[in-house]
């Protein structure tokens, strides 16, 4: 297995996601490297509840510490600014955590893979990408970003045929703590035992990080990205008012955000 980059309190490593309950996938790494946590939304949904309670119990038992940003918007919120092309907020979140890289340097950040599967969480790569750029620029040091699957097929990593990665097999008792967090995060049961029923508890022991740029992409499966179809089924239910595009929303919406970081640096 590669080592990851040596974090401690001086300079620790962080994690950004878009929703609580994300952290969970990771609580093996979570534990042994009790990194910084950023949340990107509250998790409320379309019903309004928020879960960043669940998720403070996890960080807590774990040793992990929380960002700034952490729940700043509910779900509605950031489908609001998509749809509106708001870019504002968001970009305040790359500042924000452009300041933080500034202030305490990471020894590498790890965040949501941007696969297409729900917009929220190309959205929190992005600005995560966008403020590593941001800080590089500033201070003249690139700090390691690392991705990790959400929602997509996650066999490779199982099988470590994952080149580059960061790969950890967890032992039995780091496994029964992660099975014990997924379990008892009340408002991820329903997809919690969906997952056990498809792989069983081994599926949770490997837990992988994927070496990444700050300004990689993601180029949607069949040019059309899983988020818009589930939309339009949801338009067709009358439970959402409009789709979000990938071309017409989300693409304008992440080149303005990205002008916030300014152009591509040749590496160094």
């Amino acid at each position: 297995m590669l080592r990851p980059p040596s974090a401690d309190a001086a300079r620790p490593a962080a994690l950004v996601i878009a929703h609580p309950g994300h952290e969970v996938s990771l609580h093996g790494w979570l534990e042994r490297t009790k990194p910084v946590v950023f949340v990107l939304t509250d998790g409320s949904g379309q019903r309004g509840a928020s879960r960043l309670a669940s998720t403070t119990r996890v960080l807590e038992r774990a040793g992990a510490r929380r960002g700034a940003v952490y729940g700043r918007f509910t779900d509605r919120r950031i489908y609001d600014a998509v749809l509106a092309g708001d870019g504002i907020a968001l970009g305040g979140v790359a500042g924000e955590l452009t300041a933080w890289l500034l202030r305490a340097p990471a020894a590498y950040v790890v965040t949501d893979a941007a696969e297409g599967y729900n917009p929220t969480h190309d959205l929190c790569r992005a600005i995560t990408g966008i403020a590593l750029e941001a800080a590089r620029r500033a201070s003249g040091r690139a700090t390691p970003l690392y991705e990790y699957v959400v929602t997509g097929d996650r066999g490779a990593c199982l099988a470590g045929r994952c080149p580059g990665a960061l790969r950890w097999r967890l032992d039995d008792d780091a496994l029964a703590a992660k099975l014990a967090a997924a379990r008892g995060y009340e408002e991820l049961g329903l997809e919690v035992a969906r997952s056990l029923e498809r792989g069983g508890t081994e599926s949770y022991r490997v837990e992988c990080l994927h070496p990444t740029s700050p300004r990689a992409a993601r180029a949607a499966a069949g040019g059309v990205a899983f988020y818009e179809r589930h939309g339009e089924t949801r338009v067709a239910s009358a439970k959402y008012a409009r789709v979000i595009r990938e071309r017409e929303h989300m693409a304008p919406l992440l080149s303005r955000l990205w002008a916030l970081a300014g152009p591509p640096l040749v590496a160094r």
